[in-house]
């Protein structure tokens, strides 16, 4: 049974090859007792002979028709490494993919360092601060001596130093008139306070008083001396220890009128508040209140503190703790 179905799965053009074989062999040969011998008769098997060799032709065009064509050989998958990360974890939304993506409408804004300001000093640190206070003089060479010291002013060459949280003012005697100060712009409404102490203020020649001025003048002219609203400590004779008159000047007086109940005193710290209302100002002297309204310029405004000497005159003197709205200045 195996064997017919061998056969019968054996492709037709072979099976007809082989009987073409079997039919020209034997054509031309003869078998028996197990011995193969030509026929004697040969061409009696020619026309056998002719049908096999037409068999083993068909039989071979028939298989060579029925070979199936050779298959390419696939190509092996070539092996790729592939390193795989762990997805995100995405937390569950409506919309898990996003559809649309949107361009932000600004650029945000990388903060940068920057540079701490250097703080103000004041003169109870002793520092007269370029931000706060400008020198003037009448000395323009002395003026142009002047140096900034990180911020403060070297006013050595105007006699004016800020010694000991004080501003100390202890000037050479003038060989001509000479003034000299310091100014701070104020408020058209301000308060002004401040401690004065006196050690010595003479003259060597009569004529020109030599005085301390603490005056509200104009923003352009500091120095005014009509233009302006002043609380001076002066002097006007040449006796040793000569009288020091509190006085208070308008903006229409060249020198100002002294207070009649009272001066200065030797070795004595005064409590100076000045109160700056508009184009008037009114003076506390250790806090009693001078009854005096002094009269002052309108539009903008400075604080000035100064001397003013004549020839040969001299000073020496020290203002404390000068605020100006309760800020230390």
């Amino acid at each position: 049974m195996d064997t017919l179905v061998k056969i019968l799965q054996t492709p037709l053009g072979t099976l007809l090859a082989l009987a073409g074989i079997a039919i020209v062999f034997f054509a031309f040969f003869e078998v028996g007792k197990g011995i193969v011998k030509m026929r004697r008769t040969p061409k009696d098997g020619l026309v056998p002979a002719i049908i096999g060799a037409i068999l083993i032709v068909g039989g071979l065009l028939l298989s060579k028709q029925q070979t199936p064509a050779v298959e390419p050989t696939p190509l092996e998958p070539t092996s790729v490494a592939i390193a795989f990360t762990e997805p995100p974890v995405l937390l569950p939304t409506d919309t898990p993919f996003p559809t649309e993506t949107t361009a932000p409408s600004e650029t945000p804004v990388v903060p940068t360092e920057t540079a701490s300001p250097v703080p103000f000093k004041t003169i109870t640190d002793g520092c007269i601060d370029k931000r706060t206070w400008q020198a003037n003089s009448t000395d323009a060479t002395a003026l142009g001596a002047i140096v900034d010291e990180n911020n403060c002013w070297n006013l050595e060459s105007l006699g004016i130093t800020a010694d000991g949280g004080t501003l100390h003012f202890l000037p050479k005697p003038p060989k001509a008139q000479l003034a000299s100060g310091i100014y701070t712009t104020i408020n058209n409404q301000s308060i002004i306070e401040f401690k004065v102490y006196v050690s010595r203020l003479y003259l060597v020649y009569e004529g020109e008083p030599a005085y301390i001025s603490f005056s509200i003048a104009p923003q352009d002219n500091a120095m005014a001396r009509t233009g302006s609203g002043r609380f001076k400590l002066q002097v006007k004779d040449t006796s040793k220890s000569p009288l020091i008159f509190f006085m208070l000047a308008d903006t229409s007086e060249a020198n100002g009128n002294p207070l009649a109940t009272r001066h200065y005193e030797y070795k004595n710290t005064y409590d100076v508040r000045l109160e700056v209302k508009g184009i008037s100002m009114n003076v506390y002297i250790n806090g009693i209140d001078t009854k005096e309204t002094v009269s002052i310029p309108s539009g903008p405004k400075v604080l000035y503190i100064g001397y003013n000497l004549p020839l040969q005159a001299g000073v020496d003197a020290t203002i404390k703790e000068i605020t100006i709205d309760g800020v230390s200045k």
